[in-house]
């Protein structure tokens, strides 16, 4: 369908007819935050800015959890989300990112620095570990840390390949870059084999396990569902690892289903978390990401998928 077709659908689910779009609509028209000055808070030493969907956000945020004595209480940071699909006048959130001169998360601000901003996930879970010391997600030797450093070069190979099973809407193409990525897959199966412990530096977590692992959760998740994709049961080491990294509070709590905030602020609908990073990327699974970027700027709000609306108007007009 051209895009002037499914901008008038959009059009359609704004109508007065649905009295909860009415309301949400003429409270975001009420704020503009293109306006408004944001100010961290200074009782937190960081205040991150994040998606709880976004695989690059989750590393920043296990990062952050993996410093907290209680992860389920955090208190070493503030917790901003962003659901830039909404647009910079209607989330607060993406309003405080845009302002910085970012466009993307994570952003921490580190508030014993005078509000200096780092982006870029990785760099993100440096500054982490730099500014905090204990439960360091480093090895200490420096041998040891350029394996880690190695580890996350080599096994970040396969991110590329999980989108490319997910977007590319040819099954042949399909079928050989899932080829591709099992046998990736089989080589990280051999280097924690080599590493004699659960995680890729034996028996400690550090940066190379907070790279890979958000991406693993969504090859599992997302592939599973929409590609029928499964790891084989012989490559025994990556499922171990992938089972006990899940099990660390820090990841358990980033994994956790969806919590009051992230409800009131993304425009998504679904609560559980598989459920909810299925709904999130169902377009990348179609290969319309611009298409449902496009179409959340115009009609998605906080509870409202105005894509996914668009998609079941569509599947009705072909039937």
């Amino acid at each position: 369908m051209p895009f002037q077709g499914c901008f008038q659908i959009c059009k359609g689910l704004n109508s007065a007819g649905s009295k909860r779009r009415g309301d949400l609509l003429a409270k975001v028209a009420s704020v503009d935050f293109s306006t408004q000055t944001f100010q961290p808070n200074p009782a937190y030493p960081v205040t991150l800015l994040h998606a709880d969907f976004c695989p690059f956000a989750n590393r920043a945020l296990i990062a952050l959890l993996e410093k907290e004595e209680n992860p389920y209480d955090p208190v070493l940071f503030e917790s901003v989300h962003v659901c830039y699909f909404l647009g910079p006048k209607k989330d607060r959130g993406t309003g405080w990112l845009y302002s910085m001169g970012f466009k993307t998360v994570p952003v921490i601000i580190d508030n014993t620095m005078g509000g200096q901003a780092t982006g870029e996930s990785m760099d993100v879970v440096e500054k982490v570990d730099a500014m905090f010391s204990n439960d360091p997600l480093k090895p200490e030797k420096q041998e040891s840390k350029d394996y880690m450093n190695a580890m996350i070069e080599k096994h970040s190979a396969l991110i590329p390949t999980i989108y490319k099973v997910l977007m590319d809407q040819s099954v042949e193409q399909q079928k050989s870059f899932a080829k591709t990525l099992i046998e990736q897959i089989s080589e990280m199966n051999e280097d924690l084999k080599a590493s004699k412990g659960p995680y890729f530096c034996g028996e400690q977590f550090t940066m190379a396990d907070i790279a890979i692992f958000p991406f693993f959760e969504r090859l599992i998740i997302l592939l599973g569902h929409y590609r029928g994709f499964v790891i084989p049961k012989k490559l025994s080491h990556v499922h171990t690892w992938y089972k006990t990294i899940q099990q660390r509070p820090s990841v358990k709590v980033t994994t956790s289903d969806r919590n009051e905030v992230s409800m009131s602020t993304y425009c998504f609908v679904a609560k559980e978390r598989n459920k909810y990073l299925v709904e999130v990327y169902e377009p990348y699974a179609y290969n319309e990401g611009d298409l449902a970027k496009k179409i959340g700027a115009e009609s998605s709000l906080p509870g409202i998928n105005a894509y996914s609306e668009y998609k079941k108007k569509e599947a009705v007009g072909k039937a």
